[in-house]
C-alpha cells in the first residue's frame, strides 16, 4: 500500500517538473514571440482599428459642383454645397475652419513637409541609421512613406515564430497606428492629380468626422469634415471627392505666399 501511494507522488512530482521543463524550454525559445502576439492581440481587441488596412474607394464618383470655389494655401478646390457662411469661417496661420449654414464644417491644415520624420529625429527619438534598419530603407524618405507602413501593420502579422526584429518593428508600429488613426471606420487611399493619402473614415457609417490626409513631395493638407456639435455626418463619399479630387495647385496663390488679405476668394461656379 505504501509502495503504490510513494509511486503515485513520485509520478505526480515528475509530472510537475516536465511540465515545468516543457514551459522553461518553450519560454526560452519562444518567449518573446509569445510575448509580442499576445500583446498584439490585446491591442486589437481594446483598438479594432488596428486590424484595418487601407482600401481603394468604393465611390470614384464626384458630385456635381453648385458651390463656390476655394482657395487655401496655394490650392484652389471645388465645394458641392452652397451655403458656405464666410462670415463664421475662421482662419490661422496654418489652419483654416470653412463653415457652412447647414451645421457642416472643414478644417483644411497647412503640414510642413516630412514634418512627421523631422520630429521623430530632431527630438532625439530615432536614430536615422536604425529607424531604416527597422522600418526599410525608404522609411525616411517622407511622411507618406512611413505613414503607408504604419497603416499596413496588423497584429496577425505577428505569432509564435516571429523573429525578434519583426516583432518589436510590428509592435511599434501597431502601438503608433492606434495613436495616430482618428476614425475607425474605414481607412482608403486616395490618389489626385497633386496628392497621393488616406481617407480615415467611411461617411456611409455617418462617423462623427472624415478626415483626408494629402502628401505631395513638398505639401501635406488635411481636410477634416465635421458638424458643429460633433453629431454625426451625412455626407456623401462624391461630395468628398469632389472637395479632395478638385484640388490644383494656385501658382499666382502661392507667389502671393499667402498674403493674408488675399488669401481665400470665392467664385459662383461659372463666374
Amino acid at each position: 500500500m505504501g509502495m503504490t501511494q510513494l509511486s503515485r507522488g513520485k509520478r505526480i512530482l515528475l509530472g510537475l517538473l516536465a511540465a515545468f521543463l516543457v514551459c522553461g524550454i518553450y519560454l526560452w525559445f519562444f518567449g518573446e514571440q509569445t510575448y509580442w502576439t499576445l500583446s498584439a492581440r490585446y491591442i486589437g481587441h481594446k483598438v479594432p482599428l488596428v486590424k484595418i488596412v487601407p482600401v481603394d474607394l468604393r465611390d470614384s464618383s464626384i458630385a456635381n459642383s453648385t458651390g463656390a470655389e476655394l482657395s487655401y494655401f496655394g490650392f484652389d478646390f471645388q465645394l458641392p454645397w452652397n451655403d458656405f457662411d464666410e462670415q463664421k469661417s475662421k482662419k490661422y496661420p496654418k489652419l483654416e475652419i470653412v463653415t457652412f449654414r447647414s451645421g457642416l464644417q472643414m478644417m483644411i491644415k497647412d503640414i510642413a513637409p516630412k514634418s512627421l520624420i523631422n520630429s521623430l529625429i530632431e527630438d532625439g527619438k530615432v536614430d536615422p541609421k536604425q529607424f531604416k534598419e527597422l522600418y526599410g530603407e525608404n522609411s525616411l524618405d517622407s511622411d507618406f512613406a512611413f505613414t503607408r507602413i504604419m497603416l499596413d501593420a496588423t497584429p496577425s502579422q505577428l505569432n509564435f515564430v516571429t523573429p525578434h526584429k519583426d516583432g518589436v518593428r510590428t509592435s511599434m508600429l501597431l502601438i503608433m497606428k492606434a495613436i495616430a488613426v482618428p476614425v475607425d471606420s474605414g481607412i482608403f487611399k486616395v490618389h489626385t492629380h497633386d496628392f497621393q493619402g488616406f481617407q480615415y473614415g467611411d461617411p456611409a457609417k455617418h462617423p462623427k468626422k472624415i478626415v483626408v490626409d494629402l502628401f505631395s513631395h513638398d505639401r501635406r493638407l488635411e481636410i477634416m469634415f465635421f458638424r458643429q456639435g460633433r453629431l454625426p455626418l451625412d455626407i456623401t463619399q462624391a461630395e468628398i471627392n469632389r472637395v479632395v479630387m478638385t484640388l490644383e495647385k494656385n501658382p499666382d496663390t502661392i507667389k502671393q505666399k499667402l498674403n493674408p488679405d488675399s488669401k481665400h476668394t470665392r467664385t459662383q461656379p461659372g463666374t
